[in-house]
Parts: C-alpha cells; structure tokens; sequence
C-alpha cells in the first residue's frame, strides 16, 4: 500500500513552503507503539491505562481526598513510562523539530515525555502536563520528580510533601475534573500555534478531550489543511475526513509518520 499517495503529495505540494507553518499534535496512539498503554484502546499484549488509574481516581476531587492512593498510581503507570523508549513516530517528529525550529511546532496530549527523550527544544508543549514532573498544590511551580528521592511506589509519605511548605505535592498533569491553567499546560499558546498553522498533523489522536475537539475547529474555520494518521477509523477521524478531503491514514504511526515527514523535509528545503 502506497502512504502517501497521490492525492496526499498535491495537498502537500499545495500546502508547504519554506515558510510553511506546520502544527503536530499527538496523543496516545503514537506511544502505544512503545508499549505506553492507552486509555481507551489498550495495545496488544498489555492492558488499557484504566488497568493503572480509572478515571474516578485521576480527578482532583479523588487526588484531595486520597493524595496516596492517586501517587501509587501514577508511579506505577510511571515505571512503565521509564523503560520505554522513542519510537520511529517520535523521532521523525524529533527530527523535523530540531531541523525546522521555525517552522514545525509540536503539541503532545501525552505526559510520558518520549519526544522529550532525543529533544531538548522549546516548541513542544506538553498541554497534558508531564508524568515526569510534582508540583506543590499551593504555590506550585514544577519540579522533576528524579530530583526527588524515590525508594518504592508504596512508602511515599514523605516523597509527597513540599520541600518549601510541607504541602501536598500533586503529579503534574491535568486531571479529568479539571480546568486548563495557562501557566502549567500553555493551553492558549497551544491554540494560537493552530491559528497560525498553514497545515496541521493529528497522530495517534482519539479526539475524546477537549483540546483536539478545539484544534480541528479553529482549522476548519481557517481552512487549514490537516492529516490524521491514526492505526485504525474512529469517530474523530470519520468527522476529519469529512471536513477535510485527503486528512486520513489509517496506518501504524511508526511507519506512517517518518514517511509523511521525509515528505514534509523536502517541502520545506525546496527553493
């Protein structure tokens, strides 16, 4: 089967300049590749994140209640996160990111930091938070969480009190029942990166949280172009493919992705 096809390479060659600006968003499925469970889907061989933390306990109201229970969840979820690695998905996008800093802008749903691993730019946003990071409840400014000393994932009464205050320390990423704050998920920097976006790239997208619901919107309303790589059909996608004609690849992310940014590469260095 040819991934780029045809009617792919004119949107492409119609879209991207040197100029161009391009948006990737990315959320659970470019990961499930690297044995990262997603919320929904699962991947084969292993068993949905809801197997490490169900949606009542990855909400504030939960995290106030039982600030232990919520930590033992999500450094078991997080040993996991630690062994893997970057796949193909990740360093493709990694790649354009460092070669292109002007021109490619990247934001991640996900909070496992793997586009994190090989790059150290600045135009990633993480609008989810990251696993990788605590911050104080009450004055909260992130830290990482390996500068913390960690024994085991079950005797963490001392792991989760500020240093400064003696306050709970919360993982820093956005639970369920809560609203985006601008100073921790750059949520309204993240949307203007799609209002000046010339084409935008969903991969690995379910669309069930509010950000991407947002995103496709503001493309549609500026008739910017957008791809939707994603492993299999889902509602999200179906409503993309409606709105704009070409958007899906139905297609593992490590082989759709470095293909479709080989593609973006040339575009951008054409004179």
């Amino acid at each position: 089967m040819n991934i780029i096809d045809d009617d792919l390479n004119e949107l492409l060659n119609d879209t991207i300049s040197p100029t161009s600006n391009i948006v990737f968003i990315t959320g659970a499925g470019i990961s499930a590749p690297s044995n990262i469970p997603t919320y929904q889907g699962g991947i084969i061989g292993d068993q949905n994140l809801w197997q490490y933390n169900n949606y009542d306990e990855n909400t504030l109201q939960f995290f106030k209640k039982n600030p232990q229970q919520v930590w033992q969840n999500h450094l078991k979820f997080m040993l996991k996160v630690n062994r893997a690695k970057a796949n193909a998905a990740h360093i493709a996008i990694d790649h354009l990111l460092k070669k292109f800093p002007n021109n490619i802008n990247l934001i991640t749903m996900n909070i496992d930091g793997l586009h994190h691993m090989n790059n150290k730019q600045n135009n990633i946003i993480e609008v989810h938070g990251s696993g990788h990071k605590a911050r104080c409840s009450i004055h909260g400014e992130p830290i990482n969480i390996h500068s913390l000393s960690i024994t085991n994932a079950t005797d963490i009464t001392n792991f989760i009190k500020c240093k400064k205050c003696g306050s709970v320390l919360r993982p820093h990423i956005l639970f369920f029942d809560e609203p985006y704050e601008e100073q921790f998920y750059f949520y309204d920097k993240a949307l203007q990166y799609i209002q000046k976006a010339d084409l935008v790239v969903f991969v690995g997208v379910s669309g069930e949280t509010t950000f991407p619901e947002e995103a496709a919107l503001i493309a549609l309303n500026n008739k910017t172009p957008v791809i939707n790589i994603n492993i299999e059909r889902n509602i999200f996608g179906d409503i993309l493919a409606l709105q704009f004609n070409n958007s899906q690849i139905i297609e593992d992310a490590v082989l759709a992705t470095p293909l479709l940014c080989q593609s973006i590469d040339k575009l951008l260095h054409r004179v």
